[in-house]
């Protein structure tokens, strides 16, 4: 028999009695192995418990382990970036920017960037007719600048403002504002030999030219006021265009070319007569090094010689032009697109004088006229018309 079929008949109550003891003493075995295994139980729990405990504590330090060297990895990081970039502005871009003109410079005035007197001594040099108000330069980086500036239409005063983006390796110049092609017509005539067909051809075109232009001057009204360029037969001395200008002082003499040199150059230069037409400098310590950088700058640096009027000052003005632009060779090469030798040009007059074969004048038809008529003119371009000398602003 079964112990399952005993366990029946116990349940029944009808086994004998040593089938009694027996099942009894099995089943008091069970339940002994039940309380053994369920107290092991607790235990293995207990203990599976604890080891949760251990994993957590173990993650929890892993996890601020890991943070820990993510926060060191990220600080690192941004203090390279920060590094990078503190070196490109401060170190690398400066060191470029060393290699190329820099207009943001002050040496030359405490309170004036270099910029405003590099423009101002070349814009009079090359562009006749025009001066400059106000220049800065913005740096960039880079070997790059922002330029704007203020040119004034001597002629109209009429002021304009302008910039222009100054690149590093593009030395073009500002050339849609120093193209100075109303000028080109003096060096249409300038040829490197004046007995050559084209310039003799040139020359009967010119004057043709201008016997039409005097026509039309003398049906205007003398109420207009005309800038006009002229160019004279022979070259004349500084003292001899004073006696010009004094002989003819309703006109105004705005600029003059000079002879800079023997050979054909590619635009003509010159200088400003009237001592207006820039904006005076805040700072004048540049006149210990360029005292007559600005004609105005002759009255208060020289004692004027009044019996040769303004003479003595345009010859001090231009030649301390030719030097500025000279000294400051950097300048000329990124603002002009011209080849320019200003250092050549001021050997030029000093071994051989200021000569004079062109002037720019202001002034009425009939005045323009009797210049034409009783001097020697030997071309005239009318640069501008208005309808009075009321009408400029």
């Amino acid at each position: 028999m079964t112990f399952r079929e005993l366990l029946e008949k116990y349940k029944e109550g009808t086994l004998a009695e040593e089938e009694k003891r027996l099942v009894e003493s099995e089943l008091e075995k069970n339940e002994a192995i039940n309380n053994y295994l369920a107290e092991n139980l607790d235990l293995t729990s207990s203990f599976n418990s604890t080891e949760e405990i251990q994993s957590d504590i173990t993650t929890s330090k892993v996890r601020k382990t890991v943070n820990h060297r993510l926060l060191k990895v990220v600080a690192l990081s941004v203090i390279i970036v920060f590094a990078i970039l503190f070196s490109v502005k401060y170190i690398v871009s400066p060191l470029i920017s060393s290699q190329y003109y820099n207009p943001t410079k002050y040496s030359l005035s405490k309170y004036d960037q270099n910029f405003i007197f590099d423009l101002r001594a070349l814009n009079e040099v090359v562009n006749p007719g025009y001066g400059i108000s106000y220049a800065s330069a913005e740096n960039n980086g880079f070997g790059n600048y922002t330029l704007t500036f203020e040119s004034n239409n001597l002629f109209t005063q009429e002021k304009t403002p302008l910039s222009y983006e100054l690149k590093k390796n593009e030395p073009y110049g500002m050339y849609d504002y120093l193209n100075t092609s109303r000028t080109i017509r003096y060096n249409t005539l300038w040829s490197d030999s004046k007995t050559s067909e084209s310039y003799k051809k040139m020359l009967e075109y010119k004057k043709e030219d201008t016997k039409n232009l005097i026509d039309y001057l003398m049906q205007l009204p003398n109420t207009n006021y005309i800038s006009a360029y002229m160019l004279f037969d022979k070259e004349l001395t500084l003292d001899e265009l004073h006696e010009l200008i004094f002989k003819y002082e309703n006109l105004r003499f705005n600029w003059t070319a000079v002879r800079v040199s023997d050979e054909k150059i590619e635009l003509p230069i010159g200088f400003r007569i009237e001592p207006q037409g820039d904006a005076e400098s805040s700072d004048t310590s540049y006149y210990k090094e360029y005292p007559t950088l600005q004609l105005s700058g002759y009255f208060l640096t020289s004692d004027p010689d009044s019996s040769n009027g303004l003479v003595p000052g345009y010859r001090k003005h231009f030649k301390s032009l030719l030097k500025y632009l000279s000294d400051h060779d950097d300048a000329v090469k990124a603002l002009s697109h011209f080849d320019l030798d200003f250092d050549k040009y001021l050997e030029y007059v000093e071994t051989n004088g200021i000569n004079v074969y062109g002037v720019l004048v202001f002034g009425t038809p009939d005045d323009i006229v009797s210049l034409y008529e009783n001097e020697n003119i030997l071309t005239i371009d009318i640069d501008n018309v208005l309808p009075s000398i009321y009408s400029t602003k």
